[in-house]
């Protein structure tokens, strides 16, 4: 994306704000509906993997057809470990996007997973300022 292009998305979106985790600086833009709909299919593609475990196969495919017609309590799913995770990797993604999902397990953990939460709730709107410093009092 060009610079201008970019420029004009932070002005119309928001602009990114900064976290530091583990002694690294990160700039996270954004959270929209495309980066929750990928959440969903993720959760399912997890819940998915969990199901080929089971050793009954019409156990199997019963829970399959569960998983896929169910709808998903997104704000549940949100609040876990997993969740926040993820959606703080989307969140990165966006300026950073050489961060994996992977690197971001081992960024995350209990110590500052409060943080990031609390973070993250912040991530959504169309406030046009300069880049800030994200704080959160957990």
């Amino acid at each position: 994306m060009a610079d201008k292009e970019k420029e004009k998305l932070e002005d119309i979106t928001q602009s990114p704000l900064e976290i530091e985790l583990k002694g690294k600086t990160y700039k996270l833009g954004p959270i929209g509906f495309i980066d929750f709909g990928d959440f969903a299919q993720y959760i399912k593609g997890q819940k998915l993997r969990l199901v080929d475990y089971i050793k009954d196969k019409e156990l199997q495919l019963t829970m399959t057809e569960k998983i896929m017609n169910q709808p998903l309590d997104l704000d549940k799913e949100y609040g876990t470990m997993n969740g926040i995770c993820y959606m703080a990797w989307k969140a990165i993604q966006k300026y950073q996007p050489e961060v994996t999902l992977s690197d971001m397990n081992q960024i995350i953990d209990l110590d500052n997973f409060e943080k990031i939460s609390i973070i993250l709730g912040n991530l959504g709107g169309t406030i046009k300022n300069p880049t800030r410093k994200a704080k959160a009092n957990p």
